[in-house]
C-alpha cells in the first residue's frame, strides 16, 4: 500500500505539476549512458585484437565459385588471359557492419538500390590464389562507379598463398568515406579512397593466369570445303589468324602421300610463284587502298573525282588493286568489282566466277582466270590488254603500257609498249627460275628463285639496276623506283628520290611492299602501315588500325587430277607458329561437279580477332615426325619447320 503511495506521489510530482521536461532530460541522459557502453565493448580500440566473426555467403552452394566468363569490355581492365571469380572465399567483419543494408554480395553490377549505413566499418576479404596466377585485377563497386583495381606486385608476390583485402565505408566520426586497399607485409595498401559516398556494392576478382597461348589459324572462303570435289585444276588459300603479329605464312600442298607444292613466304630458292604484290595493300596513282581483316577495303588520298578511293563496306574482298584513277576488287566468289575511271572500260566489272588474281596498269586491266589464262580490258595501246589464252599463266602484272604474265615453268612473257626495253628483247625472259614479276612505269623486275632480282627498262637514277643481294622475297616496282623487301622485314630501295618515297626502312617488320607515282607504303606484321613519299592528298598517311589482312589470299594452279590435302601454317615475330586443320580436295577432269553447298556465295567475317585457345605445343627436339599415311588416315597432323631451328611443333 505505502509503495502505491510513492508511485501515486511521483506520478502527480511530474505529470499534475507538469514538470514534463525533467522525464526528457532523464530519458536523454539515460540513452547518452548505453552508447558510451555500447562504443566501449562494441568497437574495440584498434590496439586490440577483436575476435573474427566468418559471415556465412549468401548462396551456400557458390562458396569458392570460379567461372570462366567472356573477356571485359575495352572500360575494363584488359588482360590476355584469365579467370573471374565472384566470390572470396572468407569474410571477416571487423567493427559494425550494417549487412542489412549493404549490397555488397548481390552480385548486381549495374544497379545502385540504397544507400549503406555502415560507418567507420571494415570488412576483410580473403581470396586464395587460382593456380597458375602470375597477377590479379579487383573489380569494386561503390557509389561513385566501378572500377577495375590492378593489384600491386608488392601485395600480390608474397609466400603466402592467399591474398588479403580489406573494405573501409565511414571514417570514424561517421563521415562519408570508402576505401579499398590491399595487404602488404604488415600494412595495408590503399588502392581507392574517395569522401564522396559511403555506399559499397560489389566487387570480384580477375586472375591473370601464366598460360602459354595458341593463336588460331582458319580457312576462310573461298577455299573449299573440306572433302570437296572440284573440275578445274586449282585450288583457293584464305586465311583469318589471331596473331597479332604475323612473320609468316606457309602453304603445304600434299598429293598421295607426299608433300607435292609448298610455299614459305620468309625462304629464298624455292620454285613456286609469290602473288602478294599487291595483294592486301595497292598503290595507285596518288591514292592507297587497304583490304582489312573484315573483307572490306579502305582507301585514301587522290582528289577522288571518279570514286576510284571509295571506301568499299563489302566484307567479300580477298584482293585488292589499285591501277592511275580506278580500283578493282577480286571477290570470294571469282567476279571483281571496279570503280572509278573508265573512259576505255578498264573499271568494267567481270561478273564471271573465275578469277582468281586482278592486275591493274594506268588504262587497262588483266584477270587471271583459274584455268591460267589471262582477260584484260581497257585502252589497248601496243597490245597491252590483248587476252592471253594459254592455260599456263601463275601471275600477272600490270604496268603503265605493258602487262608481264608469269608463268609456271618460271619465264616470262611480256606486251605492250616496249618503252626503254620494258618487255624485254624478244618480248620474254626465257629463264625458268622467276618467281615473282612486278611491272612498273617503264621498266619490270623479276624476283628470281636465288633472292636475287633482274631488272629491265629505263634505267633512271638507278631504277632498274639489278640486285644481287640474294635475300629479296618481294619486289615493288612504282613509276621512277623499285624496292625491295628483305627477308629480315627490311625494305631497300633505287631509283628517283623526289619526295622520300625511296628512302630505306630499316626496321624488320614489314611483310608487303607496294609503290604508286611518288609514294610508298609497306605493310607491318601488326597490321598497320606506314607509308611516306608526296603526301598532298593524304596517300601517304600511316594506318595505325591494326587491323589490314597480313595473311594473303593464295591459290595454286594448274593442278592435276587427283587428291590432295592442304595445311596452312602462320607463324608470329617470336617464331611461334599455328597450322590450320586439314582441308581434303580432290580434283577431276570432266563435267563441273554440283556441290551440296554454294561454295562461291559471300560469307560474313567477323572483324574481330579470332579467340585464343590453349596451346599443345613441344619443343622440335623432343618429338619425332608423325608418317605422312595421316592424309589418308585423318589422324592428327604434326607440322615441322626445317628452316625453324628454335621453333615449336604443335598438335593440331
Amino acid at each position: 500500500m505505502r509503495t502505491r503511495k510513492v508511485y501515486k506521489a511521483i506520478l502527480y510530482f511530474f505529470v499534475m505539476e507538469k514538470n514534463i521536461s525533467i522525464i526528457l532530460t532523464m530519458f536523454l541522459i539515460l540513452v547518452m549512458i548505453l552508447g558510451f557502453v555500447s562504443a566501449r565493448y562494441v568497437v574495440p580500440s584498434k590496439d586490440i585484437e577483436v575476435q573474427k566473426t566468418v559471415i556465412p555467403f549468401k548462396d551456400e552452394v557458390s562458396v569458392n565459385k570460379t567461372v570462366e566468363i567472356e573477356k571485359p569490355s575495352e572500360e575494363e581492365k584488359n588482360i590476355s588471359d584469365w579467370i573471374y571469380q565472384e566470390d572470396a572465399e572468407g569474410v571477416i567483419v571487423r567493427g559494425e557492419w550494417y549487412f542489412g543494408e549493404s549490397n555488397l554480395y548481390d552480385g548486381d553490377w549495374s544497379s545502385y538500390d540504397f544507400e549503406s549505413m555502415a560507418k567507420s566499418s571494415y570488412l576483410e576479404l580473403i581470396y586464395t590464389k587460382a593456380p597458375g596466377a602470375i597477377g590479379a585485377v579487383w573489380k569494386v563497386k561503390d557509389g561513385d562507379g566501378t572500377t577495375n583495381l590492378t593489384i600491386p606486385d608488392s601485395c600480390f608476390n608474397s609466400d603466402s598463398e592467399e591474398l588479403l583485402f580489406r573494405v573501409q565505408s565511414g571514417g570514424d566520426n561517421g563521415e562519408m568515406l570508402v576505401s579499398w586497399s590491399c595487404y602488404n607485409d604488415g600494412s595495408w595498401m590503399q588502392l581507392r579512397f574517395t569522401r564522396r559516398t559511403r555506399s559499397i556494392y560489389e566487387e570480384g576478382i580477375y586472375w591473370e593466369l601464366d598460360k602459354i597461348l595458341e593463336e588460331s589459324v582458319n580457312f576462310i572462303p573461298p577455299i573449299e570445303g573440306d572433302n570437296s570435289v572440284k573440275q578445274a585444276g586449282f585450288i583457293h588459300l584464305n586465311l583469318e589468324s589471331s596473331f597479332e603479329k604475323v612473320s609468316k605464312w606457309v602453304y603445304n600442298l600434299y598429293k598421295d602421300g607426299g608433300l607435292y607444292r609448298s610455299y614459305d613466304s620468309s625462304v629464298i630458292n624455292q620454285a613456286i610463284p609469290r602473288i602478294e604484290d599487291n595483294s592486301m595493300i595497292s598503290a595507285g596513282s596518288d591514292y592507297t587502298c587497304f583490304l582489312k581483316q573484315d573483307g572490306s577495303v579502305k582507301c585514301q588520298g587522290s582528289a577522288n573525282i571518279n570514286g576510284q578511293a571509295n571506301d568499299y563496306s563489302g566484307n567479300d574482298v580477298i584482293q585488292v588493286s589499285a591501277g592511275a584513277a580506278y580500283t578493282c576488287f577480286l571477290k570470294q566468289d571469282g567476279s571483281v568489282k571496279c570503280q572509278g575511271a573508265n573512259d576505255y572500260g578498264q573499271a568494267n566489272d567481270y561478273s564471271g566466277n573465275d578469277v582468281v588474281q586482278v592486275a591493274t596498269g594506268m588504262l587497262h586491266a588483266c584477270f587471271l582466270k583459274q584455268d591460267g589464262s589471262v582477260q584484260c580490258q581497257g585502252k589497248n595501246m601496243n597490245h597491252d590488254a590483248d587476252d592471253y589464252a594459254g592455260n599456263d599463266v601463275v601471275q600477272v602484272s600490270a604496268g603503265r603500257y605493258h602487262t608481264c604474265f608469269l608463268k609456271q615453268d618460271g619465264s616470262v612473257q611480256c606486251q605492250g609498249h616496249d618503252s626503254f626495253g620494258s618487255i624485254g628483247q624478244d618480248r620474254d625472259y626465257t629463264g625458268h627460275d622467276v618467281v615473282q614479276v612486278s611491272a612498273g612505269g617503264d621498266h619490270t623486275c623479276f624476283l628470281k628463285q636465288d633472292g636475287s632480282v633482274q631488272c629491265q627498262g629505263d634505267n633512271y637514277n638507278g631504277k632498274s639496276e639489278n640486285y644481287h643481294g640474294n635475300d629479296v622475297v618481294q619486289v615493288a616496282t612504282g613509276l621512277l623506283g623499285t624496292c625491295f623487301l628483305k627477308q629480315d622485314g627490311s625494305v631497300q630501295c633505287q631509283g628517283y628520290n623526289s619526295y622520300g618515297e625511296l628512302d630505306a626502312y630499316t626496321g624488320d617488320d614489314v611483310i608487303q611492299v607496294t609503290m604508286g607515282n611518288y609514294h610508298t607504303c609497306f605493310l607491318k606484321q601488326d597490321g598497320s602501315v606506314h607509308s611516306q613519299g608526296a603526301n598532298y592528298y593524304g596517300q601517304a598517311e600511316n594506318y595505325v588500325g591494326n587491323d589490314i589482312k597480313t595473311t594473303p589470299y593464295y591459290y595454286f594452279l594448274g593442278l592435276e587430277d587427283g587428291d590432295y590435302s592442304i595445311i596452312a601454317t602462320v607463324c608470329d615475330d617470336v617464331g611461334e607458329c599455328s597450322s590450320t586443320e586439314t582441308r581434303a580436295i580432290s580434283i577431276i577432269s570432266g563435267p563441273p561437279i554440283v556441290q551440296e553447298e554454294d561454295l562461291t556465295k559471300t560469307y560474313p567475317r567477323s572483324s574481330t580477332k579470332v579467340k585464343k585457345i590453349p596451346k599443345i605445343g613441344r619443343k622440335v627436339e623432343e618429338i619425332q615426325l608423325m608418317p605422312q599415311e595421316f592424309l589418308q588416315e585423318k589422324i592428327i597432323y604434326l607440322n615441322f619447320f626445317d628452316n625453324f631451328e628454335d621453333g615449336i611443333i604443335f598438335l593440331n
